[in-house]
């Protein structure tokens, strides 16, 4: 069994996740032995010199389940709406359906009565950072490759809940309606305004308050009024330091520099792994 994964090849946020969900799977199939199961990526599974088109066939053929992560910018690519077809067309028989091997996805403020038909006619998850849209992710992709047990759907979870909090919060919601005026007398009430919505569209308004130069109020305020989110910044906060952006990088070591003056350093790592632990608590009982 294996999942083939239509993804935008544009955005480097997009290919890290999918990267991550190739790697989750593949660390789990290595330790249970599975080499014949797996997940299909284009840009790592296809070598240069193969024919693109080729490959793609004989993997939307051969895969049983199907992934569509649609961002705004693969709202209408040609290769969605292509993989989409052929997937259906080759798995769709007088006695099965293709329906319940097709998860499609998507993310952010994409708009999904912009997908076109057969595509808008089919059930779509947004993946909005709840906790339920998490599970049915992780389950499906545990399904594709035909391990469902509690324990290998935690290793899955665990393993992809990093990267999928970085996908996530790359594309806000269009309904977030906070905006941070740089100019506001008042940072506080601003910073209260901004803890009303959830966390992932929290994250999503980050930017602009790093660009303005507020990264150490909004960590003041942080550690203050909202300790109990400091490891998920904290975690966040870290990829944004990775990133090539002098300013993203500027605002990770503000942010970690204050975390470890106010001695939140030797705590840091165990609230790292327990906000994993913490989210994902529960979800497969």
């Amino acid at each position: 069994m294996s999942i083939f994964i239509s993804h935008s090849d544009h955005s480097n946020v997009d290919r890290r996740f999918v990267d991550t969900i190739r790697n989750a799977v593949n660390a789990l199939l290595n330790k249970t032995n599975d080499a014949d199961k797996g997940v299909f990526v284009d840009h790592e599974d296809i070598p240069g010199s193969s024919p693109w088109l080729n490959e793609i066939n004989k993997r939307l053929k051969c895969c049983d389940h199907a992934l569509f992560l649609i961002t705004p910018s693969f709202l209408k690519s040609k290769w969605l709406i292509y993989e989409f077809g052929a997937f259906c067309g080759k798995h769709n028989t007088q006695t099965d359906s293709a329906d319940d091997k097709i998860l499609l996805a998507t993310v952010g403020s994409t708009d999904a009565n912009q997908l076109i038909a057969p595509i808008i006619s089919k059930q779509h998850t947004c993946l909005d950072g709840t906790p339920k849209v998490f599970e049915d992710l992780v389950r499906f992709i545990s399904k594709g490759i035909g391990h469902k047990g509690k324990e290998n759907l935690e290793f899955v979870a665990k393993f992809i809940y990093n990267g999928y909090l970085e996908f996530v919060s790359a594309y806000p919601t269009s309904n977030s309606k906070f905006e941070f005026n740089s100019s506001s007398d008042n940072l506080q009430t601003a910073f209260e305004n901004l803890f009303n919505l959830k966390d992932l569209e929290i994250i999503g308004h980050l930017e602009s308050i790093f660009k303005k130069n507020r990264a150490v109020d909004f960590t003041n305020f942080l550690l203050k009024n909202r300790p109990e989110k400091v490891a998920l910044f904290a975690d966040f906060i870290s990829f944004l330091g990775e990133r090539p952006y002098e300013e993203i990088k500027s605002f990770s070591s503000d942010f970690l520099s204050i975390i470890r003056d106010n001695n939140h350093v030797q705590k840091r790592e165990t609230q790292l792994k327990l906000t994993a632990e913490e989210f994902i608590k529960g979800l497969f009982d």
